[in-house]
């Protein structure tokens, strides 16, 4: 009768620690956010684009509508 007792609460505390990792496993899988949760249904779409100088950046040349001929924004200051 020992022994029946020793694997029943052998098999109680090893179910209790699978229901534990289990339990710690769900709870630490990040859950989907539906893309559009937070955004109203009347709202466009819009396309952000943003700029920075790099290594081949150059200055833009700007036409001057005065005279039609093309100078450098930096030159003609």
């Amino acid at each position: 009768m020992t022994s029946d007792r020793t694997v029943k609460s052998i098999q109680t505390a090893l179910l209790t620690l699978v229901l534990l990792l289990a339990g710690a496993a769900v709870a630490q899988t990040p859950g989907q956010m539906p893309q559009s949760a937070n955004i109203p249904k009347n709202m466009k779409q819009y396309f952000l684009c943003l700029l920075t100088k790099g290594d081949k950046w150059t200055p833009v040349q700007l036409a001057d509508p005065r005279c039609g001929i093309i100078s450098s924004s930096s030159a003609s200051r």
